[in-house]
């Protein structure tokens, strides 16, 4: 039977509980902490297997004694060498126990100061939740958790039934890679375990596989498993262990019995491409190195050989002279210098502009080894309009303000010059800003104008990111379409970035001197603007 840490809940009386864990280390207290929201749902107990560097598990029993159904989610953060977050969520019945299995992982490895924090939530639906309102959290250090020790694995002979069965199994996997069948790995290759514990979904799988979100860059390279042959096979009672080398890296997949055969129950001895060290001083040259150039009047396009950019330059130069003129004129910027010219960079997809520059998402503006540039994801599916990152470019002389202003004006911008919805790359559907902004208001998802004012960036983790993303846009659509782009441009000068108590408060202070309201009618004056109005 496998022995597990075990958390259990003890009543001290006047309302008061105490929380203790059993290990084979003995008794100890986990760090307990109520979160800010309510919840009628009672968690019981919190069981962990042992431990590993690879897939492991925890099972959460929680009761719901009201008379109502409910829904119950568990958040997962374990924080390694990466910090990786995971969610399951169950449909509580009236006065129902569940004892919630959650496979998890520590992406990159487990550190000496890892540590595992649970949330736990009640959302009003299982697709909708904020990570903010948890009704509870139990943080555990890697010092109060049993760890499994080494298994006692056996070769085993190449001629053996086992080994056979391992290369064919791998052949197999490796054939429906290239063929690009990701939707039968899915289903007949991976474990539910290695499913929930790694990718979360088949479409992060694909996207991983093809590049085309920042998930390859945490898990295996596709090209690499692809360059893999056997190299040895060992077992225990229930596992085969095959490993697989070309030469340069092995990696061990971890073969676990179902029943429909062997499936994939872990990958390890691969270091995911964000861990891989970084030489920031020749980012700059290793992209002029790589790509050829193009130039226009006021850009220096850098593409990919046989990339999807170089086969539309031309459509793609006269719509970047395009967006840069109509970005200038709208809010009568200065522009470029005339002996300085743009460099932008286009890539194929999201993992070639990471390994190239160390950047996640689809697109950035930066300064790299005292250039400024502009890198985007080019191809059929993906693309960032060309108005957004450039519109970073051109009001970075400006100021440094809060991400309200400064993602705002990128989002409004794409959306007043664009002619399509500007959150159309950033997950926001077909909608124009005041309509979705709309939608959340009225569901009751919201970020207050004080909260937004005080975020630093938007896409990190906690700031709700497509939310945030419309609510800044939105905000600058008001304060411009209202107050015009002067104020507008004052306020995006005068603002400061920065999470001090003092700079926020100064900040509040110089928002409201600029629109001459205080922000909570500010705030009130914008959201009926946008109740009342057509999109």
């Amino acid at each position: 039977m496998t022995k597990m840490l075990k958390t259990v809940t003890l009543s001290c009386g006047l309302g008061v509980a105490l929380i203790l864990a059993l290990s084979s280390k003995g008794w100890c207290v986990p760090e307990i902490s109520a979160g800010p929201a309510q919840s009628g749902l009672s968690i019981q107990s919190v069981e962990f297997e042992p431990i590993c560097s690879g897939k492991n598990v925890v099972h959460v029993s929680v009761f719901n004694p009201t008379a109502k159904q409910k829904i119950f989610l568990v958040d997962i953060r374990t924080d390694g060498r990466i910090e990786w977050e995971r969610q399951y969520t169950a449909t509580m019945n009236a006065g129902e126990t569940r004892r919630v299995r959650c496979a998890f992982s520590f992406v990159g490895g487990i550190a000496k100061d890892s540590s595992i924090r649970l949330r736990f939530y009640e959302p009003v639906s299982a697709g909708s939740w904020d990570d903010s309102q948890y009704f509870q959290q139990q943080l555990f250090s890697l010092s109060d958790l049993e760890l499994t020790k080494s298994a006692k694995l056996k070769s085993v002979p190449e001629s053996d039934a086992r080994a056979v069965q391992a290369g064919r199994e791998f052949s197999s996997f490796q054939q429906l890679i290239r063929e690009e069948h990701y939707g039968k790995i899915w289903d007949s290759v991976f474990s539910k375990d290695y499913q929930d514990a790694s990718f979360q979904s088949l479409d992060s799988f694909e996207n991983s596989m093809t590049g085309s979100d920042s998930t390859c860059l945490f898990f295996w390279d596709r090209d690499t498993l692809l360059s893999m042959h056997p190299a040895s096979v060992d077992s225990s009672s229930n596992l085969i262990v095959l490993s697989v080398t070309n030469g340069k890296e092995t990696w061990q997949i971890n073969f676990a019995p179902s029943k429909n055969g062997w499936r994939i129950d872990w990958i390890s001895g691969y270091v995911p491409a964000v861990l891989q060290p970084p030489d920031r001083d020749k980012i700059l040259g290793i992209l002029l190195a790589k790509t050829q150039t193009f130039n226009t009047q006021h850009f220096e396009i850098h593409y990919y050989k046989n990339s999807t950019a170089e086969r539309e330059l031309n459509s793609i130069a006269q719509t970047r002279e395009k967006g840069y003129a109509q970005i200038v004129e709208s809010l009568e910027l200065s522009g470029l210098p005339s002996d300085k010219k743009i460099k932008l960079f286009l890539f194929e997809d999201m993992k070639t502009k990471f390994l190239d520059t160390r950047t996640i998402g689809l697109g950035f503006a930066g300064n790299v080894a005292g250039e400024d540039i502009v890198g985007e994801v080019y191809n059929k599916k993906q693309r960032v309009d060309p108005y957004h990152e450039l519109t970073h470019f051109l009001t970075r002389p400006y100021g440094e303000p809060p991400a309200i202003l400064n993602e705002g004006i990128a989002v409004y911008m794409s959306e007043r010059l664009g002619g399509a919805p500007a959150l159309q790359y950033l997950g926001g559907r077909d909608q124009a800003l005041y309509a979705r902004v709309r939608d959340f208001k009225q569901k009751g998802e919201w970020i207050s104008l004080k909260e937004l004012l005080s975020y630093t960036n938007i896409g990190s983790q906690g700031s709700r990111t497509v939310l945030a993303y419309v609510e800044a846009g939105a905000f600058v659509k008001y304060l411009i379409e209202t107050f015009g782009k002067d104020r507008f441009l004052d306020a995006f000068k005068k603002l400061e970035n920065s999470e001090d108590p003092k700079i926020l408060r100064q900040n509040q202070e110089e928002l409201e001197r600029i629109y001459g309201s205080p922000l909570l009618k500010l705030e009130e004056d914008w959201e009926r603007s946008f109740l009342s109005n057509s999109p």
